[in-house]
Parts: structure tokens; C-alpha cells; sequence
């Protein structure tokens, strides 16, 4: 009877602290048997941005989905696609099994880049800022910058739409018209002068189009101008 009651008590000692043991596995996963290979380790908003599928096993390919996006099949294995907003996007890959039927060969995330930012000046002056009457009168030019170490020349305006007052002009290229200046000489100081739906050209391979949606600056009339001198208000940086 003794024996029996230390048996007892034995498998509750080794089941009580059992209960604190954490056991792990490592268990090997097998290889994908679909290899995707991207040309860069991002996709870029606006550009061609391509892809190759290739099976380790002759396994065939069912489909190729990229999440944002269609898929263009440039020859068999090789892939484009083109995204109109950043973020992350998946790669799906379905093959089909031994049995004919489908089955998904692998998953990959990759982020989309967005284009790059870009910053507008009228007449060498940034938004929100105070530019001189004079100064937009004879200058009249707006002027698109970006900071980005791709690109070694400045994208270009191509077209733009103006408010002065109650008035709305739209215009092509990067230059206020000559014939506006009898306007902008009824401009007062406080008036704000608005760009609306400025469209730059990016110097990328593919031209792509950045819209800018506002931009407003504020006019003043500085002294210096009543003896025939000029002064630049928010010079350029």
C-alpha cells in the first residue's frame, strides 16, 4: 500500500511542474516551388515596373494577380505592371498541383513608391508667403522644384489655372500671359493669388504627370517701388 502512494505522488510532482515546460519544434519548411524575381526591391508609382515568375519543377504557371494593378504578360515568365496610387501590393502566383488543379505557388509583399514631391513658386516665391505686385508683374513665372537624387534637371509646368479676384484663367505652360498685366495692375495689397490645378512634368523616363492642387500666395506693395527701385519679398532659396 506504501509503494502505491509514493508512485501516486511522484506522477503529480512531474505533472505539476510539467505544466510550466515549453516544448519547441523546429520544423523545416520546404522551398517555394515558384521563384519570383523583381528587377528593384520596390515598384514605383507611374513607371513600368517588371517581373519574372519562374517554377523550380516545371510546375506551370495557372495565373499572376498583382494587387493594385493588371498584369501584362510581356512573353511567357516575364511580367509588367504600372500603379496609379503608392503603398503595398502583393504578387499572387497560382500553379497548378500534380492533379491539374490550382493551388497557390507563392506570395510576395512589395511596396509601391509614390511619386516625388513637388514644390511650386510663383515669381521665386513659395507658398503661403508674401510676393511683391511689381515683382509679379514683371516676373510672372511659376516655377516647379523637387528635391530627389534621380533626376539631375527640374521638372517642368505645363499648364496651370489662375485666380485673380473673382476672375479664373487657365493657362498653358509656365508663364502668367502678357495680357494679364492690365489685370494684375488692379491687384491690392491683402489680395491672395491663387494656382489651381498646376500639372508638372517629372523628368522620368515616362514624363509623369504631378497635379498640384493649390497654391497661394499673398500680395503686397512695398515703398521701394514709388522712387523706381525694385524689392524681391520671399526671394528664392
Amino acid at each position: 500500500m506504501y509503494r502505491w502512494i509514493v508512485l501516486i505522488l511522484c506522477f503529480g510532482f512531474v505533472s505539476f511542474y510539467g505544466q510550466k515546460e515549453t516544448l519547441v519544434f523546429n520544423i523545416s519548411k520546404p522551398e517555394s516551388s515558384v521563384k519570383i524575381t523583381t528587377a528593384d526591391t520596390v515598384f514605383r508609382q507611374g513607371e513600368r515596373n517588371v517581373f519574372t515568375v519562374s517554377t523550380l519543377n516545371d510546375q506551370k504557371i495557372s495565373s499572376v494577380r498583382v494587387f493594385g494593378s493588371k498584369v501584362f504578360a510581356i512573353r511567357p515568365g516575364l511580367y509588367e505592371v504600372s500603379f496609379e496610387k503608392p503603398g503595398l501590393t502583393y504578387i499572387k502566383v497560382v500553379v497548378l498541383n500534380e492533379k491539374g488543379k490550382p493551388e497557390i505557388g507563392a506570395v510576395e509583399k512589395i511596396n509601391v513608391l509614390g511619386l516625388p514631391e513637388v514644390n511650386l513658386f510663383l515669381c521665386g516665391t513659395k507658398a503661403d508667403s508674401a510676393l511683391d505686385i511689381q515683382h509679379l508683374i514683371e516676373i510672372r513665372k511659376v516655377e516647379a522644384r523637387m528635391k530627389d537624387e534621380d533626376f539631375d534637371y527640374k521638372p517642368v509646368v505645363t499648364s496651370f489655372q489662375l485666380r485673380m479676384k473673382q476672375d479664373t484663367f487657365k493657362i498653358n505652360g509656365d508663364m502668367i500671359p502678357f495680357e494679364l498685366k492690365s489685370k494684375m495692375y488692379d491687384l491690392k495689397a491683402g489680395d491672395p493669388l491663387e494656382l489651381i490645378e498646376t500639372r508638372v512634368m517629372l523628368p522620368d523616363a515616362n514624363k509623369n504627370i504631378v497635379v498640384v492642387p493649390n497654391f497661394t500666395i499673398f500680395l503686397v506693395n512695398t515703398d521701394q517701388h514709388t522712387t523706381g527701385k525694385s524689392k524681391i519679398i520671399n526671394p528664392s532659396e
